[in-house]
């Protein structure tokens, strides 16, 4: 069950500068690998629950996400 919980070390760096949005829909997140954001799109958008956006906002942007890239929280359903 951990290994669910934590992004892999390079999960969106492969050739995704065309990746626009990314939604993490689990609120249970509690690692993010450190290049897991390498090569993504310097605008991009990430969606996370609510509940969880200022933990997530730190946990994203120490794991290398662009400083222009945008973190919204949404309601889940």
């Amino acid at each position: 069950m951990d290994a669910l919980l934590k992004s892999s070390v390079q999960a969106f760096c492969a050739d995704n500068a065309s990746l626009k949005t990314i939604t993490i829909n689990s609120d249970k997140l509690t690692k993010v690998g450190k290049n897991a954001f390498k090569n993504v799109n310097k605008d991009v958008t990430i969606k996370v629950p609510k509940k969880q956006l200022d933990e997530y906002k730190k946990l994203l942007k120490n794991a290398g996400l662009p400083k222009t890239a945008k973190i919204v929280g949404y309601t889940v359903k």
